[in-house]
């Protein structure tokens, strides 16, 4: 709640804790004052922008990852089901049902690419679906090349990393990391350099691509 009282702003976005509505809210002094708003739901959840993010990520994955299963058992059981009706000689729907089994095989594949970061191809030739998006408006990198980037940070960025992501500020890595600011600010834009991104939000996303929360957490 704000110092008026009030919630803030709707954002438009669930609490990934309770799932209830998240609203925006902003200091204006501080060290944390700026246009980015942090979002917080009346449960008490709160989350910088660049963790929500992550947090958001980490929940798509899942979900995906959910989506692909469920299509590749509808696949099995549909070709299943097209051996026994094919042996009780209802070859047309056997047929239709092999059909049914190898578009949810597509689908499948599909989704657990699309949950894997790995290129999508389209329906009839389309554009492979893009991945996270590089500095820049430039050509998106491979899955495999977001993870070589893991090695062009030394230990301690790889942290200031998975800080960043979950939404801290300069000064707040600092004190996490007992360091002073100056030096988190050098850490900061030698990892923007290296991951070739022009933000703390392309920072996050990576973060979560890579899985570098994860096993950090881990």
């Amino acid at each position: 709640m704000l110092a008026d009282g009030s919630d803030g702003a709707a954002s438009g976005f669930v609490c990934p804790a309770c799932g209830g509505a998240l609203w925006e809210q902003r200091a204006t002094v501080g060290p944390d004052a700026g246009p980015t708003p942090r979002l917080a739901c009346r449960i008490g959840h709160a989350f910088e922008a660049a963790q929500l993010w992550v947090e958001h990520c980490a929940a798509r994955n899942r979900a995906l990852s959910a989506a692909a299963r469920a299509l590749a058992e509808n696949a099995a059981l549909a070709r299943r089901l097209a051996a026994w009706t094919r042996a009780e000689s209802n070859v047309g729907a056997a047929t239709e049902l092999e059909r049914a089994a190898a578009e949810e095989d597509r689908l499948s594949e599909q989704v657990r690419r699309l949950a894997a970061g790995l290129p999508v191809p389209g329906r009839n030739g389309a554009a492979p679906v893009p991945e996270w998006p590089g500095p820049h408006d430039g050509p998106a990198p491979a899955a495999q090349a977001a993870e070589r980037r893991v090695d062009a940070l030394t230990p301690q960025q790889r942290e200031i990393a998975v800080l960043i992501a979950q939404g801290l500020t300069n000064e707040q890595i600092a004190r996490h990391l007992v360091i002073t600011p100056g030096a988190t600010a050098n850490h900061v834009a030698h990892i923007l350099e290296r991951l070739g991104a022009d933000n703390r939000a392309q920072v996050a996303a990576w973060a979560a691509q890579v899985g570098l929360h994860q096993s950090r957490d881990g």
